[in-house]
């Protein structure tokens, strides 16, 4: 039975490389995509939300899972868009107008990248605890691996000044489309992140704030990167979904 309010879309991400989402056994499905609300919470809720494993990851041939090396800015989303298009054209109850869009880390990261490249299609972003990029986080052996160490402009692998971007690593870094912005994007980051420093994430929403884009932020002091307030967190995430992309009032508390 389809609910009669089960018509908008959230494209739930954790678009990595070496990641795939998709169900494949029991207790998978139960956990689902690594985030938090889980694909079950958000489904309570009246959304259809989809988990969907895109060209350039893993468990399928080495052409599908390399598919995205030297190109981590796409990430998969240009499948994930045309799969949910083609939701849209198979079921009639599937909304394609308004899309949502949610992740955790590096799901928040595909989060950016979907509010920002495809802004008339994602309406609603909740990026969580995400990298605002590449370049000013740690050692990743997805990044180096995937999209090359970095090259700087003196031939190095080592930064020769704080604010320089690798020269392999430009088309990873969001600030340039930070002018894309146009729907509704909520940021939640934690004070002490050991995994995405607060810096890199900042850095993002500084471009976004030189851009003249309206934006909502939740910083939670004292959290690290597994924050220490789910419930609060999942709480303003479902409601932030429900009031701007199912535009409706949340119950209240």
């Amino acid at each position: 039975m389809i609910l009669p309010n089960a018509t908008r879309v959230i494209d739930l991400e954790y678009a990595t490389p070496v990641t795939a989402v998709v169900p494949r056994n029991f207790l998978h499905a139960i956990h689902g995509v690594p985030a938090l609300p889980t694909d079950a919470m958000l489904a309570e809720l009246g959304f259809i939300v989809v988990a969907i494993d895109a060209r350039g990851t893993p468990f399928r041939s080495r052409q599908f899972s390399q598919f995205g090396y030297g190109q981590l800015n796409i990430m998969g989303l240009d499948d994930h868009v045309a799969v949910i298009k083609q939701l849209g054209e198979r079921y009639s109850y599937v909304d394609t107008a308004r899309v949502g869009i949610v992740g955790d880390s590096y799901g928040g990261w595909s989060a950016f990248w979907g509010m920002l490249d495809y802004p008339a299609f994602f309406k609603v972003g909740v990026a969580q605890v995400p990298p605002g990029g590449m370049h000013n986080v740690y050692i990743c052996e997805e990044w180096y691996a995937y999209q090359g160490p970095p090259v700087y402009s003196n031939g190095s692998h080592l930064r020769p000044n704080p604010n320089e971007v690798p020269q392999n690593w430009k088309s990873i870094d969001m600030r340039q489309k930070a002018a894309n912005l146009k729907g509704n994007l909520l940021v939640i980051m934690g004070e002490l992140d050991e995994n995405v420093p607060p810096g890199s994430t900042n850095q993002f929403l500084y471009a976004l704030l030189k851009a003249d884009k309206d934006f909502d932020l939740i910083y939670l002091p004292g959290a690290a990167h597994a924050t220490q307030f789910p419930a609060y967190t999942t709480r303003r995430t479902n409601d932030y979904l429900v009031r701007h992309l199912m535009r409706a009032e949340p119950p209240a508390r």
